[in-house]
């Protein structure tokens, strides 16, 4: 077994990793870029080096550095993670020729299996049905359309090199082809270096179901049974589970051994997943195989009762799975949710900054939780949106449902926008405890999963909790502008002030009583408030006789972030008395989050109508397009393309 380790990773995976060195004994080393400098995986390992620059480019993808950071510490080994160089053939190959051991598959099977291409066509050979479609080298949008004609519309355009969602689009007509495959080239180009792109046909209301494999050096293979993912948006992952609930144990039996054969027909070596599609029909089709570890991993072990990391440091070392694992089992149901730092309710937009609370272990009712973050972590805009995941596992799938709708609400995270609600909104819907949701489900049901529920209670106990840390705190800086504030000559006259809380004004009417409570007017009645331990781990809130044990804290941006236990979190400020009076912008357009400008799709002295695309920018992995909010010629363009703007600069002028 390795002595030491070094992890080309970053955040929960990182630290995933780490986790079981701790465990087997081994030196851990991270790799740190500039925006990760204070981050949680470089805090848990052994040792860190640092790498260079925020961008993946300059570091987590800067191969020779990785190498040097290896040789630099004497690690054995390197473990890649999942994303970033996990599947990079010409790395495993840079490792091996250092003398370095690349935990995953050799560097042929990662060339043989990792593009979608040459993936499918192994497929055939080992008898495993594959997705009708083009896979050849003709790159253009005229063979393409020609080939859409022949399978029928729908049609899915995929990167060959990628995955996650990126470089996909589903192409309904001959008429949106053109667009669709521009956009989808240039976004696998951006995403994996590799422009190259595959045609299959569409099925609707289909299932993603995958298998998870294991091969070692001396021939032994095998497969740890099923995953269902179907649960997605924008062909990204967000809740997975094991065993799948769509499959009959013929079906599960007939996926799981294609993918062991499907993987002993390569040679394969280490983790990896195959992935189907499961037609309504009950027909299942490979789509891809991941030869690394998989973000979902967690389900997996949850129901076998292995450690996948474990193992892949085992086979690397030379191990036998013999050794490892006798007959594996598939025992209980265990469901996994990915904690996104994005706003489902402003079309997913990613929300950077820094996290004002993350709970603790006293937070988590029996769940697991893989995290590469903490409080006061900087969520930034180089890297993926996910800061967690939850897992849950119990003998049913119901307890597990209930579980983890248990600990999505009463697990604290503020200070950043999050998918909580939309999880919560999913599991508890009828379509997902009767297993009906297919890859699209959200797309048809997004308006019914994102409306948005306000809790006025809630937020008016943030607001008065707010004036209570203004009031009995001298020590917190706040930024709140003191002038005017409500002063009066008769001691029994209301007192006021407005907060803005999540973007509400809540206005809250008070008297101060003299052991520092409040007595709030609400409706027509006037109601106790008062507070203890104020911003410490956890502040305790009586409003009117209910006691709230919250997190709250004064966050950098000096705005009291608060969180509620079934209600989520709450930003407070206070709304000055007198507002600035605000200068016409008319025509400007501001970068709505930091982000890279990709494509910019207008020039100076365009004619442009409302909704029509102006530009293309790049967040968190994620493309957004910025369009014209009414028509009119576009007089300047102050930005150039794969240029990184920060939020708020201006982008472009349209008259």
């Amino acid at each position: 077994m390795f002595k030491k380790i070094l992890i080309a990773n970053r955040g929960e995976i990182a630290c995933r990793v780490i986790r079981a060195c701790k465990e087997m004994g081994i030196y851990s080393v991270a790799v740190y870029s500039d925006a990760d400098r204070n981050s949680v995986h470089v805090a848990e390992a052994n040792e860190a080096v640092y790498i260079g620059g925020s961008q993946p480019s300059e570091s987590y993808l800067a191969m020779d550095k990785i190498i040097s950071a290896a040789r630099k510490t004497g690690a054995e080994a390197i473990h890649p993670g999942y994303g970033f160089l996990s599947e990079k053939a010409e790395f495993a190959e840079l490792c091996e020729k250092s003398g370095i051991v690349f935990i995953g598959p050799k560097a042929s099977v990662i060339r043989l299996m990792g593009p979608k291409i040459q993936a499918k066509e192994q497929a055939k050979l080992a008898g495993v049905p594959v997705v009708p479609g083009y896979e050849g080298d003709l790159q253009d949008v005229g063979r393409f359309a020609w080939e859409a004609g022949e399978i029928g519309y729908p049609v899915l355009l995929k990167a060959s090199a990628g995955g996650g969602g990126r470089g996909m689009r589903i192409v309904n007509s001959a008429k949106e082809l053109p667009e669709a495959f521009e956009a989808a080239k240039r976004e696998a180009e951006n995403a994996f270096g590799d422009g190259k792109l595959l045609l299959e046909k569409y099925f609707e209301h289909a299932k993603h179901i995958e298998v998870q494999i294991f091969g070692d050096n001396h021939g032994n293979y095998i497969h740890l049974f099923e995953r269902e993912c179907s649960v997605q948006r924008r062909y990204q992952k967000i809740i997975e589970e094991s065993p799948s609930p769509s499959l009959s144990p013929e079906q599960r039996l007939e996926i799981c051994e294609a993918a062991k054969n499907l993987a002993a027909s390569v040679g394969y070596n280490n983790a990896g997943t195959v992935e189907f599609l499961l037609a309504p029909d009950g027909q299942f089709y490979f789509l891809e195989v991941n030869t690394r570890l998989q973000v979902e991993h967690p389900v997996t072990e949850s129901v076998t009762g292995l450690d996948l990391v474990k193992m892949q440091l085992g086979i690397a070392s030379g191990e036998s799975l013999d050794h490892m694992v006798q007959e594996p089992t598939q025992f209980g149901a265990a469901i996994e949710c990915r904690i996104c730092a994005e706003d489902p309710y402003n079309n997913f937009a990613p929300s950077t900054g820094q996290i004002g609370f993350f709970g603790t272990e006293e937070t988590m009712y029996g769940a697991r939780i893989d995290t590469g973050v903490d409080t006061d972590s900087e969520i930034s805009v180089f890297y993926d949106s996910m800061v967690a995941k939850f897992i849950t596992s119990s003998v049913s799938r119901e307890e597990a449902r209930r579980q983890m709708v248990n600990q999505l609400e009463t697990f604290p995270i503020s200070g950043i926008r999050t998918n909580t609600s939309l999880l919560i909104n999913i599991l508890e819907h009828p379509d997902f405890s009767n297993a009906s949701i297919d890859t699209k489900w959200i797309e048809r049901n997004l308006d019914s999963l994102t409306q948005i529920v306000i809790d006025d209670e809630a937020e008016f106990i943030s607001a008065c909790l707010s004036v209570i840390c203004e009031i009995n705190d001298p020590e917190i800086s706040v930024n709140y502008d003191k002038s005017l504030s409500g002063w009066r000559n008769s001691h029994y006259q209301d007192q006021y002030k407005i907060f803005s809380v999540n973007g509400n004004d809540i206005k809250v009417q008070y008297q101060q009583l003299p052991d520092g409570s409040l007595s709030v007017k609400q409706g027509d009645k006037y109601i106790s408030v008062s507070a203890a331990d104020l911003l410490s781990e956890f502040t305790t809130i009586t409003f009117d006789g209910h006691i709230h044990k919250t997190p709250s804290r004064i966050a950098a941006d000096n705005n009291l972030h608060i969180w509620m236990a079934g209600k989520g979190a709450f930003v407070c400020q206070e709304v000055p008395r007198f507002k600035q009076i605000e200068q016409e912008t008319t025509g400007d357009y501001k970068c709505p989050m930091p982000g890279e400008v990709v494509k910019l799709l207008v020039s100076v002295g365009d004619k442009v109508e409302a909704g029509q695309g102006l530009l293309v920018l790049s967040s968190m992995k994620m493309e957004s397009t910025i369009e014209a909010n009414e028509s009119g010629e576009v007089k300047e363009i102050y930005v150039t393309e794969k240029q990184f703007v920060e939020a708020g600069k201006e982008l472009l002028k349209v008259e």
